[in-house]
C-alpha cells in the first residue's frame, strides 16, 4: 500500500452538526405540544432554514429540502424524511 492509496480523514464541523441536531430535537419536541397542523408546518419550515445552514457548515451533502408545496398535514413526515436522509448522507471531501 502506498501513500496515494490512503484517503485523508474527512474534517467535519462537529459544532455545527451538533447545533443542527439539537435544533431538530428541540423543534420536534416543540411541535408535539402544538395542535394545529398549519402551525406545526410553519414552525418546521422556519426551523428548516437554520438547520440547513448548520448542516451545510458541517460539510454534509444535503438532500433536497421539502418545498412549500407540501401540505401542512404532511410536512412533519417530509421533515423527518429529510433528517433521516441527512443522517445517512455522505460528507464532502476535498479531493
Amino acid at each position: 500500500m502506498n501513500e496515494n492509496d490512503i484517503e485523508k480523514p474527512v474534517w467535519l464541523n462537529w459544532i455545527s452538526l451538533y447545533k443542527a441536531l439539537s435544533e431538530v430535537w428541540s423543534i420536534l419536541n416543540e411541535i408535539d405540544m402544538t395542535k394545529s397542523n398549519y402551525l406545526k408546518s410553519s414552525k418546521l419550515r422556519e426551523a428548516m432554514e437554520s438547520i440547513s445552514i448548520e448542516f451545510q457548515k458541517s460539510k454534509i451533502n444535503l438532500p433536497k429540502i421539502p418545498d412549500s408545496n407540501v401540505k401542512p398535514s404532511l410536512y412533519r413526515t417530509e421533515f423527518e424524511n429529510f433528517i433521516k436522509k441527512v443522517l445517512g448522507a455522505e460528507y464532502e471531501t476535498d479531493k
